[in-house]
């Protein structure tokens, strides 16, 4: 009987033990990030941003398979983060009304998805690809400048296929020294976006309708296509480094929205 009554009271605190929370705290430049587990398991996390955003914070909360953020100082915009058969969605919602969304997709030139916007960027030396959708109204004044950023600028690897491997890589991320840099800070911001090599769009055949893409021919030398009305315009071979300043140029010219 003594046994048994062991056996209860040990594996009653074992439980007890797994929902001890337990905080920890990174301070990194303009700001600092306390992360919150329950036993080894990342439930929340809280961005705390100083110096001219000071009593500005990031909340990050673990919600039924999704990770929502909201921004203090914009309480009307929230960024939601799932999975849909292991692939990254993040959608922003303004007023719980989507203004814009991206999925990740597996790339595949010759079968691409139907009337869509694509586009594809190179992390850690591979092709990352998203479907993205915007539902702005010209009509709204939106107020969410800093939570926008974030959500276009927060890298997160493609190839996480569970959601709490996809929080602890955003944890990650803000536990870099100049993480608030990366999102929030104009040219260092962009200085550290990944290196983007095509935007295209399709028609409802799911051919390329328009847009630019950069292939590879080996490591960093490749061509670009340009693609107009259906068809390729302008063909050359160049770096991958020195297509940055080709879609940046084709983006302006165009003045894709």
């Amino acid at each position: 009987m003594k046994n048994i009554l062991f056996i209860i009271l040990l594996f009653m605190s074992s439980s007890s033990f797994a929902q001890i929370k337990q905080s920890t705290t990174v301070e990194i430049e303009s700001g600092q990030t306390t992360k919150n587990y329950i036993g080894a398991t990342l439930e929340s996390m809280v961005v705390e941003l100083f110096a001219v955003n000071y009593g500005n914070a990031l909340t990050f909360t673990k919600v039924n398979d999704q990770i929502v953020i909201t921004n203090a100082q914009e309480p009307n915009a929230v960024i939601k983060i799932t999975l849909n058969n292991k692939y990254l969605v993040r959608t922003l919602f303004y007023n719980e009304k989507m203004v814009s969304s991206t999925e990740a997709i597996a790339f595949d030139l010759e079968n691409l998805p139907k009337s869509s916007t694509i586009s594809n960027q190179i992390v850690k030396g591979k092709v990352e690809s998203y479907v993205g959708k915007t539902e702005l109204d010209a009509t709204m004044n939106y107020d969410f400048d800093k939570t926008y950023k974030l959500f276009a600028r927060l890298t997160i690897s493609t190839d996480l296929n569970n959601i709490d491997a996809v929080f602890e890589s955003i944890a990650a991320f803000f536990s870099q020294e100049d993480a608030l840099l990366k999102v929030f800070l104009g040219s260092y911001a962009r200085k550290n976006q990944p290196i983007m090599s095509g935007y295209l769009k399709t028609n409802a055949l799911g051919k390329i309708e328009s847009g630019i893409i950069w292939l590879a021919i080996d490591n960093e030398n490749g061509k670009y296509e340009i693609y107009s009305k259906g068809k390729i315009t302008k063909t050359e071979k160049q770096t991958l480094i020195d297509f940055q300043e080709t879609i940046v140029d084709y983006f302006e010219k165009t003045m894709i929205d």
